[in-house]
């Protein structure tokens, strides 16, 4: 496994061009992140990251990690309901919420819903990432190739999601973790002094919207956010703007 430490040239472009899980077409929620889960293990990481290169670009999120599953990587679809991707279980409270769905908090429903809905092929749900490579504490054995460092890994991903500009174009979105409110600016075309600031308890949320366009930043997604607090109070903002965009079109 140690030469795999060493990823070439043509590795980071296959790892570049991997978009996110969800349909291909327009999507209503798109929920943005800058880093990939990274499994537990030296082995399992470089196992998990060779078999990311033979990922398509837009994929299905349980196709593809029953791949992942198949190449010995750890699965979070056969953990028996016990999801170890903790931004999975507040995504799909976010959706939920979209859904005007009266259970959206209970465990039982949101599990269910990212078992057999989030980031589907034939979903309303994209998840994406801003940094290809997954980070974990054996990120820092991998050695990128003479000429490749974070700046020039973001420019290549950049122009490999902007060639989606129907899942750019989501009504709805969520990002989440401190450096995605630089790249949605970049993404989106939002200028970095067109946020609006709100406090929800610990947690400052900021709000923007690029035309149809409607998003949310929030720093940390995850255990500890105010999930039955803070998920209404951003989805109520989110669709408050789009009705109020549709009223001025008219």
């Amino acid at each position: 496994m140690r030469r795999q430490t060493q990823l070439k040239d043509s590795d980071i472009k296959k790892l570049i061009k991997f978009v996110g899980y969800g349909p291909k077409c327009h999507v209503k929620i798109l929920f943005l992140g800058y880093e990939e889960h990274a499994p537990k293990g030296k082995k399992e990481y470089y196992k998990n990251i060779s078999a990311r290169m033979n990922f398509k670009p837009i994929m299905d999120l349980k196709e593809a990690h029953d791949r992942l599953g198949k190449a010995g990587c750890r699965n979070p679809f056969d953990c028996d309901g016990k999801n170890p991707v903790k931004v999975w279980n507040c995504a799909a409270r976010f959706a939920l919420e979209f859904a005007n769905h009266c259970q959206w908090s209970k465990r039982k429903i949101w599990s269910a819903y990212w078992r057999n809905h989030l980031g589907r092929k034939e979903g309303s749900t994209f998840l994406m990432e801003c940094d290809p490579i997954p980070k974990h504490k054996h990120a820092t054995n991998i050695h990128l190739p003479e000429g490749w460092d974070n700046d020039r890994i973001w420019n290549e991903r950049k122009k490999a999601l902007l060639k989606r500009p129907k899942v750019l174009k989501s009504q709805f979105v969520i990002a989440y973790g401190e450096e995605t409110k630089a790249k949605v600016q970049e993404l989106f075309g939002v200028d970095k002094d067109g946020w609006q600031k709100r406090q929800k308890g610990k947690h400052q949320i900021s709000f923007a919207s690029k035309r149809r366009t409607h998003i949310a930043h929030v720093e940390f997604l995850g255990r500890g956010f105010a999930y039955k607090k803070g998920i209404p109070f951003i989805v109520d903002e989110l669709v408050k703007r789009g009705k109020n965009r549709s009223r001025r079109r008219r």
